[in-house]
């Protein structure tokens, strides 16, 4: 359930290790969100994925390992530096030698963009297909099980036809930001989810505070060229923990959290954030004049904070964000780790609650212990660029 980097990546990893074992297996993987575009690449679904994009060196790693060649067209921009921007000191860190770490979209926004078949989502979603999984577009609204124990799966077509699928396992990799499904509002997915096993508890989330501006790719060329800055600190005023700049050609996402963030709750607090913002003096220095840039789009998207409890049962089993993520950063790591474990674990170990508590359940504990050394980490780094 749901196409993005977490459910492309679990199909990939099954239907090549059920290859490798020759065993066969049908995959369909259900994605809610439409075509970007009639008639265009199928694989761009439309819409926001809530991401700023960046891709770590370390998943680039996992992906020249599993051969998975990302196309130059979806790169955005490649990264030799990032800098840490501290109250005191600025911090600038090379990229390994060796290694690569670069940029890239991922949904069809912001709207100002063209060429809308080279985003990260569509990549992986059609290397899905290619090794053999089926696409089905599709809002699920229920699983529960049969009188023989089989999950089964209710959804809603485009057309608003409802369909009904057994099936012998099924992941769970929705997000947390697809119609706010593991927010505090009642969604009938997460409901049935909770039914068939009460003891489910969705993470912790944090609202962000995402907006992308129409620089010009020459303007960044000049003044963050094949560099990230990570903003430590805002003002009295603008209260803020952590913020990104990512170039991505003729754009700049900027990706921030904060207290400022967590109080905004009327309309205009975006407007309000992204003026402020703009006009701090340790952004004029970096980047002089952005603040009369156009704005290309704006979300408060939400991001794990902790990761899900119990989030498996016999035949089920959540990846991706909808089971946690490593602390305010790559995300899109954390998806391949939790579904390339799933995938070995139903193929290797079993598909019942026992069988899924041993070798996922040690990931999920993995990833739990990241995040608790992940806050003293950026607790320790806040003082220390405060101070």
């Amino acid at each position: 359930i749901g196409g993005g980097p977490a459910g492309a990546f679990f199909a990939i990893h099954l239907l090549r290790e059920a290859r490798r074992l020759d065993r066969r297996i049908d995959v369909v993987i259900v994605e809610k969100r439409g075509p970007a575009q009639p008639n265009a690449d199928r694989w761009n679904c439309r819409g926001c994925t809530f991401c700023a994009g960046g891709i770590s060196p370390r998943l680039h790693q996992v992906f020249e390992q599993h051969g998975l060649a990302v196309p130059e067209e979806v790169v955005q921009q490649e990264i030799d530096h990032v800098w840490i921007q501290g109250e005191w000191k600025n911090l600038r860190l090379r990229v390994p030698t060796g290694m690569r770490m670069y940029t890239v979209f991922r949904g069809s926004l912001p709207g100002r963009r063209t060429g809308l078949s080279g985003g990260l989502d569509a990549f992986l979603l059609g290397e899905a297909v290619k090794e053999g999984a089926r696409l089905l577009s599709g809002d699920v609204r229920n699983i529960d099980y049969t009188a023989a124990g089989r999950p089964t799966v209710t959804l809603r077509t485009l057309d608003g036809e409802p369909v009904s699928l057994e099936a012998s396992f099924v992941a769970v990799a929705t997000g947390i930001n697809a119609n706010g499904c593991f927010h505090d509002r009642p969604d009938p997915l997460v409901t049935s989810i909770r039914r068939i096993n009460p003891a489910f508890a969705p993470p912790k989330f944090r609202k962000a505070f995402i907006f992308e501006i129409d620089a010009g790719e020459a303007y960044l060329r000049k003044h963050m060229n094949r560099e990230i800055h990570f903003i430590e600190y805002g003002s009295k005023q603008l209260a803020l923990e952590h913020t990104a700049l990512v170039p991505k050609g003729r754009f700049l996402t900027v990706a921030m959290i904060g207290k400022c963030v967590d109080a905004a709750t009327l309309p205009g607090d975006g407007e309000r954030i992204v003026k402020e913002f703009l006009n701090l003096p340790q952004i004029s220095r970096i980047l002089p004049g952005i603040a009369d840039a156009p704005l290309a789009c704006v979300c408060f998207p939400s991001m794990a904070a902790t990761t899900a409890q119990a989030a498996f049962g016999d035949g089920f089993a959540v990846i991706g964000d909808a089971v946690g993520a490593r602390l305010n950063k790559d995300g899109l790591y954390s998806a391949h780790v939790t579904a390339h474990s799933l995938a070995r674990t139903v193929l290797h170990d079993g598909v019942d609650a026992v069988s899924l508590s041993k070798r996922y359940g040690d990931t999920i504990r993995w990833l739990a212990a990241d995040n608790r050394y992940g806050r003293l980490v950026f607790g320790f780094s806040r003082v220390a660029f405060g101070w």
